[in-house]
């Protein structure tokens, strides 16, 4: 067979292109405000998150590039008070009625999942009254600007402030916070209208709990990450020394399980990159790759440069997997056959001939590569 002489894929070639009337599944863009270019790319999606509800002027702008279904962040467990963004105004006064029975403690506490130096209220999702009343505000918001959905940041337990953890523990002793949480978002799947969409975040985790009650859910960078020197750290596939920072390991013990007991849940993977235009392309596309050998999507988000997020690998029309995904010898290359070709992603190590595809790679490179059907 002739060897394919296999390129970075930041000039990977399309398969066919689009297939008429299929989008990628997935994109985030958390701006305010989007130009009429950005309109016209996180359009091309499925599923757009924004940083929230967008007044109606933005909304009607994506609408008319073509966005299909609208999803707005919201922080499942918390809110910045004062801050709008991260809740409402009449929201944040209504929880300020009921701050005694509403919240874990009426003192802001920083920690967990609020950003650095910033202080947040959070929720007691054991109690009802909070429950139904926030369900109530998100239904209602939600036909009111005709958003599709909501995605959920940070839901679980391990997501609180220690304070805020022991406090829960100590006002509700017997009661399991998680589980608690399970109950908010049942209650809301019954209020929002049929069709809407419940996006999590990592709500494997707590599968058992979460899961039934979302119809996508998310990773977070478990194939790229950015690092503090303001590049891009590509995981390997298997490192035996740091196993839960490697690919496998979390996926093995964690996510495919979970998706096994929930299969009607959607699985995408969020990664981030940064560094020169050309290393964000390459992360975009291992990202892309790393994700389809377990049969998911992906979306690479770069927060210093979202322009370089624009890659035309979301429109690689593979089809159907055709086969299991193959780890070869060494465990530094892992493919998966589908219905019109084949992704690949080496991660680093020596130089490898993969006989069954017909091809040599160099070593030492973190890369995903499609080969289109030959």
């Amino acid at each position: 067979m002739m060897k394919r002489r296999l390129m970075l894929l930041a000039a990977a070639r399309l398969i066919g292109g689009q297939r008429a009337g299929d989008r990628p599944r997935a994109a985030f863009h958390y701006s305010a405000v989007f130009s009429a270019e950005e309109a016209r790319w996180y359009s091309q999606f499925e599923i757009l998150v924004t940083g929230g509800i967008l007044d109606r002027e933005q909304t009607a702008r994506l609408r008319v590039a073509g966005a299909k279904k609208l999803t707005a962040y919201e922080w499942t467990s918390a809110f910045y008070p004062g801050d709008a963004v991260s809740a409402t105004p009449d929201w944040q006064s209504a929880v300020a009625r009921h701050a005694a029975d509403w919240l874990i403690q009426r003192e802001a506490e920083g920690g967990g999942a609020a950003e650095a130096g910033k202080r947040a209220l959070w929720y007691d999702f054991a109690n009802p009254e909070m429950i139904n009343s926030r369900v109530r505000h998100l239904a209602d918001v939600l036909r009111r600007e005709r958003y599709d959905g909501y995605f959920f940041d940070t839901p679980g337990s391990e997501y609180l402030p220690e304070p805020v953890r022991r406090q829960f523990q100590k006002r509700h002793p017997g009661l399991d916070y998680d589980v608690c949480m399970g109950g908010f978002f049942a209650a809301l799947r019954r209020a929002l209208p049929p069709g809407a969409i419940v996006f999590t975040n990592q709500a494997y985790r707590h599968a058992g709990v979460l899961l039934p009650h979302a119809d996508l859910d998310l990773s977070e960078s478990c194939f790229t990450a950015t690092t503090s020197a303001g590049g891009t750290l590509f995981r390997p596939w298997h490192d035996p020394l740091k196993p839960w920072e490697s690919i496998r390991t979390p996926f093995a013990e964690l996510i495919e399980p979970a998706l096994k007991t929930f299969p009607k849940v959607t699985m995408i993977h969020v990664n981030y990159a940064a560094g020169p235009p050309d290393e964000i392309a390459r992360a975009v596309v291992y990202s892309f790759c790393c994700a389809k050998l377990f049969g998911h999507e992906s979306y690479l988000i770069a927060p210093s440069d979202a322009e370089s997020e624009r890659n035309r690998t979301y429109f690689e029309a593979l089809g159907a997997p055709a086969g299991d995904r193959v780890e070869e010898p060494g465990g530094t290359v892992i493919w998966r056959p589908y219905d019109q070709g084949t992704v690949v992603v080496q991660a680093g190590g020596p130089p490898v001939i993969v006989k069954a595809l017909g091809v040599q790679l160099p070593g030492g490179l973190f890369r995903g590569m499609v080969l289109p059907k030959s």
